[in-house]
């Protein structure tokens, strides 16, 4: 699963009235909002960071949408955005930051396309460093470092990319 679509709208509060309808206004991902402390481009990076978790149960959907409204709040997180009941998705990592407001006279909508992509590639791997050493009693051996995300532990990724490159005899 992977966001494939991002679209923000926006829209002025001039009402204190909550039941006042809100008319939103669409823009693109390279407008900037004072209201916003993130430019719209940063928030799109951590939408991306964002890892989903689908029910294999019914997998029959393709695609699902999500929204976030950023209406009453500061500070915004992956639990804030709103998944539909009907879907099987999940969000895994719900502390990751989103955005925050600076002022309350904006309203943010963002609508999120997910879609299940066979042909995306997902990499787990965020860091990977090697240090090579010789050692007169073992030979030449290499240390790896590999910080990977919270799906998965390093030395899983490391196993899973051995089988990916069918470079292991298992």
């Amino acid at each position: 699963m992977t966001i494939t679509n991002i679209k923000f709208f926006i829209s002025k509060s001039k009402s204190k009235h909550p039941k006042k309808l809100k008319i939103f206004h669409p823009v693109n991902e390279f407008f900037d909002i004072e209201e916003i402390k993130e430019n719209l481009s940063n928030i799109c990076i951590n939408l991306k960071k964002l890892r989903f978790k689908f029910n294999p149960k019914n997998n029959k959907e393709k695609k699902t949408f999500i929204i976030l409204n950023s209406f009453n709040k500061k500070s915004f997180s992956a639990k804030d955005i709103i998944i539909p009941s009907t879907s099987n998705l999940k969000i895994v990592n719900l502390k990751e930051h989103l955005f925050n407001k600076i002022s309350q006279k904006i309203n943010l909508k963002v609508l999120i396309k997910i879609e299940n992509n066979e042909n995306y590639f997902y990499n787990p791997i965020k860091r990977i460093n090697f240090i090579l050493e010789k050692n007169n009693n073992i030979g030449k051996y290499i240390i790896l470092d590999l910080n990977s995300d919270i799906n998965i532990n390093p030395f899983k990724a490391f196993i899973e990319s051995l089988k990916y490159l069918n470079l292991n005899n298992t």
